[in-house]
């Protein structure tokens, strides 16, 4: 089971970062910010696209953590 979340865990936040790739083929979202902050050199907008992927991703991350660590736990109870 460890393996499977890592899994999931892994492509969950990959597929939260490649959101904002998705803004180049017009897809839109917070890519859009990130893309456009870029192209004006406009840092601010850049951060507004960019910040709440990453909140995003650390929120993906924590949930899986409790969830392998809920996990684990039931594995060690099992054992004994």
């Amino acid at each position: 089971m460890p393996v499977i979340l890592e899994g999931m865990r892994i492509t969950t936040i990959q597929a939260i970062g490649l959101t904002a790739v998705a803004a180049l083929i017009g897809a839109g979202g917070l890519g859009n910010f990130i893309f456009q902050g870029l192209g004006q050199a406009a840092m601010d907008m850049v951060l507004l696209g960019a910040l709440p992927i990453l909140v995003m991703a650390l929120m993906a991350d924590l949930f899986f953590s409790i969830i392998r660590s809920f996990f684990h736990h039931n594995d060690r109870i099992t054992e004994h």
